[in-house]
């Protein structure tokens, strides 16, 4: 940036930065307007990792049922089994 190089450039040679943002940096220069087309990737940016989250949890959802299920079930089982056990030994 120093010798006048745009911004657009020298993202690029770092592989922090996705190819889809260094294409944004360069729209905002040709256009004047880095800072709306910055903020326009990163509403887009949170928009994908909400519904990507959202998606994951409509996943999670059931499984963590279905696990709170069985260690409930364990825990019931672990206290009538020994009454029922003791039940057919007065038998």
């Amino acid at each position: 940036l120093k010798r006048g190089h745009p911004l657009s450039r020298a993202l690029q040679f770092h592989s922090c930065f996705t190819s889809e943002l260094v294409r944004y940096v360069e729209l905002g220069e040709e256009g004047g307007k880095v800072a709306e087309c910055l903020l326009f990737y990163s509403e887009q940016m949170e928009r994908q990792i909400r519904q990507q989250v959202e998606k994951t949890m409509r996943w999670l959802e059931p499984l963590i049922l279905l696990l709170v299920g069985g260690v409930v079930l364990i825990v019931v089982l672990s206290f009538f089994l020994p009454v029922l056990q003791m039940m057919g030994e007065l038998k």
